[in-house]
């Protein structure tokens, strides 16, 4: 996810729309409604960061901890690290 996919977050329909080059088809763009719980945790997220650098808005909300790796990794991900 990254900050500008995000649309209306304040208003009274709040999306993220999966840009086309990064759906499984490759073909159209996918949105999501997002629920006041994803909301929360968007803007918890977004305002933990506050990154006001130029560009920011193509950065990852949700990134790795892992040094170097810009988006989740299998490492990240429980089922590749053996379980839990």
């Amino acid at each position: 996810m990254m900050r500008s996919e995000f649309h209306d977050l304040e208003g009274p329909a709040p999306h993220w729309i999966i840009p086309a080059a990064r759906t499984k088809n490759k073909k159209a763009e996918h949105t999501v409604p997002l629920s006041p719980t994803a909301v929360r945790l968007i803007g918890e997220a977004l305002k933990a960061s506050q990154d006001e650098t130029p560009g920011a808005d193509n950065k990852l909300v949700f990134g790795s901890k892992f040094e170097g790796v810009t988006a989740f990794a299998k490492p990240s991900c429980p089922a590749h690290r053996g379980g839990q």
